[in-house]
């Protein structure tokens, strides 16, 4: 049997499309969808001595290098950023034993349950997630 066209679309409803305040804007959803690409993509920077202390605002993936000497980065407030917005920090030069790295969180919020956290091993990562309220938790920390 051979379907025509008419055999498709046979018995289709009229749509009209009618505004409704309770569903969100097309200007929103794409926003909406924005923010989790960039929460998840993100922004990278590198960080050295002469930028320190660092407050991390857009950036999700963070290389440091504390050649030179510690160096000091601000986690964004947990509540500025959206629930399971995630932060790396890596050691790129390789050098933290010498020169640590101390991450903050900053105003009343906590890195699992501390105000701080530090990397002071060559080569180490950390990874933050926040619950988009008060707190960052660390996982993956190497």
């Amino acid at each position: 049997m051979e379907l025509t066209k008419k055999d498709h679309f046979s018995g289709g409803a009229n749509i009209t499309p009618t505004a409704d305040a309770s569903k969100p804007d097309l200007a929103d959803i794409i926003r909406e969808i924005q923010t989790d690409v960039n929460a998840v993509v993100g922004d990278y920077v590198s960080i050295a001595l002469a930028d320190s202390p660092f407050s991390i605002s857009s950036q999700r993936v963070i290389g440091i290098d504390t050649t030179a000497d510690e160096i000091v980065l601000n986690l964004p407030s947990a509540a500025s950023v959206r629930a399971g917005t995630t932060v790396m920090i890596k050691d790129e030069a390789g050098n933290c034993t010498t020169n640590v790295a101390t991450i903050n969180a900053v105003g009343d919020d906590l890195i699992d349950d501390s105000e701080f956290t530090v990397l002071a091993v060559d080569w180490a990562h950390v990874k933050f997630y926040s619950n988009g309220v008060d707190r960052w938790f660390s996982y993956n920390a190497q």
